[in-house]
C-alpha cells in the first residue's frame, strides 16, 4: 500500500482537519533501557524508519513523540496508527497539560505485534482548546520480520555430540543459513566463542568472529581455525566448551539499538585422551 493511500486512510478515520504548518512532524522514540530513556528513531536510507520485530516480542517500549512547544495547554494530540493495508486503524488521545514541551504516548504492544513485518503509518492531529483541529506531519516506519535462525550444522559432527579436536586438525566447517528476513543492515555474523574453567572460575578463552554474507539467499559456510577450540586443556583449562551464536545489528546505523546476538547453543569440546 503506497504512503498516500495509508495516509489517506489515516485521514478517513475521522479527520476533517486543516494542515498547519506549525505542528511538528511526529517522532518514534525506542526505550530498551529504562537508565538510558527513549532514544530517537532515525530514518536511515534506503531503508527509512526501522522498528525491529524482536523488539516489538520482547515487549520493550515504543513510543510516539510529539513537540509540544508551539501548542496551548489544554491540547489535545490524537494518535493514529494505521498499518499498511488500512484495515484497521488504533487511536489514542492526549491531553497536554505542560510544563514538559514533549508529549511521550506509549503504542501499546498489542497494537504492535499483529503488525511485525508490515509497513506502518503513524499521524496525529492537534485539536486546540476552541474544538478546532490541525493535522501535523506523519511518517511511515516497518516493523521487521522476525529473524528466523536456523540450528548450526558443523560438517562431520553429529547434532549434540561433542568436539573431538584430534578429528578436526584442519578445522571445523560451520554451516548457517539460509535466513531470507536478513538485510544488509542487519550484518550478521557469526561468532564462536570458547569457554573454559581454570582456578574454579569460567572465563572466555578465544572468540572468533566471521561476516556472514549473502545469508538471505542460501546457506554460508565458514571454517573455524583449529586453534579456536585445541590445546586449551593443555593450558590447564576444564570443561571446555564453545557457544557460536549469530549476531545482527537489528536497526540501521547510526540508531543506537545495539547488536542482538542468537544463541545457537552449546557445543563441548573432548579433553585429549591420555
Amino acid at each position: 500500500m503506497s504512503s498516500q493511500r495509508i495516509k489517506r486512510a489515516f485521514e478517513s478515520s475521522g479527520s476533517s482537519s486543516r494542515a498547519n504548518a506549525s505542528l511538528e512532524q511526529i517522532q518514534l522514540a525506542v526505550e530498551i533501557n529504562f537508565m538510558v530513556g527513549p532514544e530517537t528513531v532515525q530514518s536511515v536510507h534506503p531503508w527509512g524508519f526501522i522498528v525491529p520485530g524482536e523488539v516489538v516480542a520482547n515487549d520493550a517500549t515504543v513510543l510516539a513523540t510529539i513537540e509540544a512547544h508551539r501548542v496551548p495547554v489544554g491540547t489535545t494530540f490524537i494518535v493514529r496508527l494505521v498499518p499498511d493495508d488500512g484495515s484497521t486503524t488504533y487511536e489514542t488521545r492526549v491531553l497536554h497539560v505542560g510544563p514538559n514541551p514533549v508529549e511521550y504516548i506509549k503504542l501499546p504492544n498489542a497494537w504492535l505485534m499483529p503488525l511485525i513485518g508490515r509497513t506502518v503509518y503513524l499521524g496525529y492531529e492537534a485539536e486546540w482548546p476552541d474544538g478546532t483541529r490541525a493535522e501535523g506531519p506523519g511518517l511511515e516506519f516497518q516493523i521487521t520480520p522476525l529473524l528466523e535462525i536456523p540450528p548450526i550444522r558443523f560438517e562431520g559432527l553429529e547434532p549434540g555430540k561433542p568436539l573431538d579436536p584430534a578429528e578436526f586438525p584442519s578445522g571445523l566447517v560451520a554451516t548457517i543459513g539460509p535466513i531470507p528476513q536478513i538485510r544488509s543492515f542487519h550484518r550478521a555474523a557469526l561468532y564462536f566463542t570458547v569457554l573454559g574453567t581454570r582456578e574454579g572460575y569460567i572465563s572466555t578463552i578465544t572468540v572468533r568472529g566471521y561476516t556472514l554474507e549473502g545469508l538471505e539467499d542460501h546457506p554460508v559456510r565458514v571454517t573455524i581455525d583449529p586453534a579456536a577450540y585445541s590445546g586449551h586443556y593443555e593450558d590447564g583449562y576444564s570443561d571446555v566448551y564453545a557457544m557460536p551464536a549469530l549476531h545482527a545489528t537489528l536497526v540501521p546505523r547510526p540508531n543506537p539499538h545495539g547488536v542482538e546476538p542468537f544463541m545457537l547453543g552449546r557445543l563441548d569440546v573432548l579433553p585429549p585422551l591420555t
